[in-house]
């Protein structure tokens, strides 16, 4: 039984590095596609989806690094997912801060995705319309469970 489980727990770190990894390359490709393209709406398009793809790869990657291949800490991966976004849009943190107040949950792959990618699309879009002309201030991202 013991062995079974041990072997479980295997396949299930090897699946999430192998699709970790596969999201990683459709990751590359967008951004070899990207040295490519002159029109800058084209560019922001496929900047997006790229976004897209490393948030949700970035979910495998915390299940891969966890000793519990089926959960992973949603304030790690907001951190880490909005640290990403500030860096995508060469955003300088000291001219936009960003604040997180989480609960530490922590959530299974299909509760993640859906959350990462829904604060993905928040936090772009507050990053690319919220601060006009330069101005500086602070993405606050509040989540907070009622039990």
């Amino acid at each position: 039984m013991k062995t079974s489980i041990k072997e479980k727990d295997i396949l299930l770190q090897e699946i999430h590095h192998r699709v970790k990894n596969n999201m990683q390359i459709i990751s590359s490709l967008l951004n070899l596609q990207i040295k490519y393209i002159k029109d800058d709406e084209a560019i922001d398009v496929l900047k997006e989806s790229q976004n897209r793809v490393k948030s949700m790869a970035m979910i495998h990657e915390k299940l891969y690094q966890s000793n519990d291949f089926t959960r992973i800490s949603l304030t790690e991966y907001i951190e880490s997912l909005v640290n990403g976004l500030f860096y995508s849009y060469s955003i300088d943190q000291e001219e936009i801060s960003s604040i997180i107040n989480v609960d530490n949950l922590r959530l299974n792959i299909e509760t993640a995705v859906p959350c990462g990618l829904i604060i993905n699309e928040l936090v772009s879009n507050s990053l690319k319309h919220g601060f006009p002309n330069g101005e500086n201030g602070e993405v606050y991202i509040s989540l907070n469970f009622k039990r």
